[in-house]
């Protein structure tokens, strides 16, 4: 089991009550966050992973069918990592129950902001850019509050995966 960590604006968007009790994550890549990123003509959801800061975008609308949404975009991206099939299926089971909860990490939220941000600039950049061709273009993104300084790799380390392949995909990408 995992928390989507929202921000109240969203939680209030989707119609979600917070869970009671927020028990720890089965997750080593631990809880997701997620804020609302406003576009025109659809509104999106930019959802960041608490210890890797990998990005998934999912459009909010349908607001009833979001979790489940949101859990194929994770689910996706975590395939993406070169980590050893049990560490990625912990992942995988991991996120077949998503529960709302508050957002507690500010270091978290500090990162979520820039992405948000250099979302925008990008999507108003390049207005018909796909909610996927963003969140990798996010995923691309060096982040200095991590020890590598890139998502892919961390978590990568995280999930004891293979670095070399990790860097070749990385650099490959950019």
């Amino acid at each position: 089991m995992i928390t989507l960590c929202c921000t109240e604006r969203l939680r209030r968007l989707l119609r979600v009550s917070l869970s009671r009790d927020e028990p720890a994550t089965d997750s080593t890549l631990g809880d997701w966050y997620a804020n609302l990123l406003t576009t025109r003509p659809k509104h999106l959801a930019i959802c960041v992973n608490e210890r890797s800061l990998l990005v998934v975008v999912v459009p909010l609308a349908p607001y009833s069918t979001f979790l489940a949404r949101f859990r194929a975009a994770a689910a996706a991206r975590l395939q993406q990592i070169p980590a050893p099939a049990p560490a990625l299926q912990v992942e995988l089971e991991a996120l077949g129950t998503v529960q709302i909860g508050r957002t507690r990490s500010r270091s978290v939220l500090g990162s979520l902001k820039e992405l948000r941000f250099l979302g925008q600039v990008h999507l108003d950049a390049e207005p018909r850019c796909d909610p996927e061709t963003l969140a990798l273009f996010l995923c691309h993104t060096p982040m200095f509050a991590l020890t590598t300084h890139w998502p892919w790799l961390e978590a990568t380390t995280l999930l004891g995966g293979d670095l070399a392949q990790a860097r070749r995909t990385l650099l490959d990408a950019t």
